[in-house]
Formats: structure tokens, sequence, C-alpha cells
């Protein structure tokens, strides 16, 4: 990954580097937390997402993954 800094790569490029290198954003970690039963959507909606058009804590979820 510093080899990509120092070679002025995108921020999307460091981005993907840093998440398969095992990073996890802010939100993911946070909606881990929600799984847990840790804090609430609410929460992180008002403490992670600060844009309020992603944020729609009546809206229906999204289908899991199984």
């Amino acid at each position: 990954m510093a080899t990509a800094i120092s070679k002025g790569a995108s921020t999307d490029v460091i981005r993907q580097l840093a998440l398969e290198s095992g990073m996890v954003t802010l939100l993911g970690y946070s909606l881990e937390l929600v799984r847990r039963g840790e804090t609430t959507l609410e929460e992180v909606g008002r403490m992670v997402l600060t844009d309020s058009r992603d944020w729609n804590p009546s809206a229906e979820p999204a289908p899991s993954a199984q």
C-alpha cells in the first residue's frame, strides 16, 4: 500500500488495497455491532452516515445474502 501511495494512486485504489489487506470500514464495523445487539441502526445513522439522503432508518432492509 505504501508503494501505491508513493506512486500517487487514487483514493479508490488505496481503499481497495486496504480492504484486500483486511481493513474494515467504519460502516461495516458499525453494522457488525448492530448485528451483535450492541448498538442500533438509528445510532449508526446518526454517528456514521453524514448525508441524510443515504439514510432512512424506516426503509425496509435489503434481503440478507445467505
